[in-house]
């Protein structure tokens, strides 16, 4: 017998994040040989002390069952943990998340989880109900432009051809190959876009760089030469606006490049960068230890040279008037995806946030969290798989891989989910990331028989949820 399904509305309603007083209904189906004398619904909110709350019978579940019922509102928007407890003769009973949001009796284990929201919240309303579609420039379209002013070191590559790699290449100068998808290109497919449903696109990386993939910026105030220029960005966006579509920009702004003129590793630009003199207006932006080669890099990876986002100077190149974040919004662009965003400070992301809603009270912002959220995972492929008929039904086994850092300080790895960035042997941040961030397709199975030939699951008979005209509000 099942107790609890969060993914079931039979169980719980609704199943997906909810608004600041919002009524969750929940219940418990409880067997009768339990002799459940009562039961609670425990909460925590993130952070904060656990709080019980008597749920009440609502009635049998045929002969050999019986209902526990509740209603709950969250007063403030944040993540809650929530458990179950049940008053027996034998004692006190736990229901946990015993995986995939089923409950089961676990003395120990996960909560269940719910998100609420700011009920003031508005999503901007070209994304309400749309769709994002992610391109990576570069690889999407080439509309045959010009391109002028790209360094002769970048490999081109002829559109079909297998991308460039080569293992001697580990040094450091991987990723240098390109095919030459550009903003224009990106401006003649639209209609095809559209076409598609798609009411927002977001770009990968935009300015200039010295990889194919441009996380490691060198200018953030410069589109890269091989996609174009300003007015090829503000063409996109105005295109994009006639038919319903918003662009999304990505802001890496954790790190630039050290081949940027921020940092200027190699001489390559004619200011003076952090690396070259600690009397550049840059050098605060970035940590040094005892020399110029000793400065603290994202992951560990030396290519990226580590910010300090809370360093009044970078603060207000990015989020000042006439800031980054701003500027480029004057182009026309409808928003922000935040690279690694759970790496940010909040002070940072906060003044992000005002900056935007500055220049445009309707404008997008996207965090990116690094990693994959098993539960997550799972309901949206559930959403989505049951929408095709090919894939109605179709089952996604989710393998976790153990995430695993290793200290370049001291040489031990260590477990990256219990610590993080900063190493528990030593105390350095001089870290990098060994596994975790893996996510690849196993193995796909499909059924001899047709799946159309296949009895579907047909959902027990349950009465309708309670009234909820007083639910319970928690704080």
């Amino acid at each position: 017998m099942l107790i609890f399904n969060a993914r079931d509305p039979q169980y719980k309603s609704p199943i997906r994040a909810v608004a600041t007083d919002e009524p969750v209904h929940l219940r418990l189906v409880v067997s009768r040989d339990m002799h459940c004398s009562g039961a609670r619904l425990v909460v925590t909110k993130d952070g904060e002390t656990p709080v019980p709350y008597g749920m009440f019978w609502a009635g049998m579940c045929g002969t050999e069952a019986e209902y526990w019922e509740l209603h709950f509102a969250a007063t403030t928007p944040g993540l809650y943990f929530y458990h179950f407890e049940l008053d027996t003769p034998w004692g006190l009973h736990f229901v946990r998340n015993a995986g995939g949001g089923k409950g089961d009796f676990l003395p120990d284990g996960a909560d269940f989880q719910q998100t609420v929201y700011d009920k003031d919240f508005q999503t901007p309303a070209f994304l309400r109900g749309g769709l994002i579609y992610q391109i990576f420039p570069d690889r999407f379209y080439n509309s045959g432009a010009p391109k002028t002013g790209v360094p002769a070191t970048r490999v081109r590559r002829n559109w079909g051809e297998e991308p460039f790699w080569d293992e001697a290449q580990m040094n450091g100068l991987w990723n240098n190959d390109y095919f030459g998808g550009d903003l224009k290109g990106i401006a003649e497919k639209l209609p095809y876009i559209a076409k598609l449903g798609v009411t927002a696109i977001y770009l990968n990386p935009i300015f200039e760089a010295h990889s194919n993939h441009r996380y490691d910026t060198g200018d953030y105030e410069k589109i890269d030469p091989m996609l174009g220029d300003t007015e090829d960005l503000k063409y996109l966006c105005n295109q994009a606006k006639k038919l319903g579509i918003g662009v999304i920009l990505d802001g890496v702004f954790s790190h630039t490049g050290r081949d940027s003129k921020y940092f200027n590793y190699y001489g390559h630009y004619p200011t003076v960068g952090a690396y070259n003199s600690p009397d550049s207006p840059y050098y605060s932006w970035y940590q040094f230890g005892k020399d110029r080669d000793d400065y603290k890099s994202w992951w560990g990876i030396r290519l990226l040279p580590e910010i300090r986002e809370e360093e009044p100077s970078y603060r207000d190149y990015i989020c000042g008037e006439n800031g980054i974040l701003r500027r480029w919004m004057r182009c026309g662009i409808s928003g922000w995806r935040l690279d690694v965003a759970d790496e940010l400070p909040d002070s940072f992301i906060a003044a992000i946030r005002r900056a935007c809603k500055t220049e445009q009270k309707d404008a997008l912002l996207l965090g990116e969290v690094s990693g994959v959220v098993p539960d997550l995972l799972l309901d949206a492929w559930r959403w989505a798989a049951d929408k095709k008929p090919i894939t109605e039904g179709a089952e996604l086994l989710v393998e976790p891989v153990e995430a695993v850092t290793h200290c370049e300080a001291c040489g031990r790895d260590y477990a990256t989910v219990e610590h993080g960035k900063t190493c528990p042997h030593c105390g350095s941040g001089d870290t990098y990331l060994l596994q975790g961030q893996e996510v690849m397709i196993k193995q796909i199975e499909t059924p001899d028989e047709d799946p159309a030939d296949a009895a579907p699951d047909v959902p027990s008979d349950a009465p309708d949820a309670v009234d909820a005209a007083n639910p319970l509000h928690i704080a």
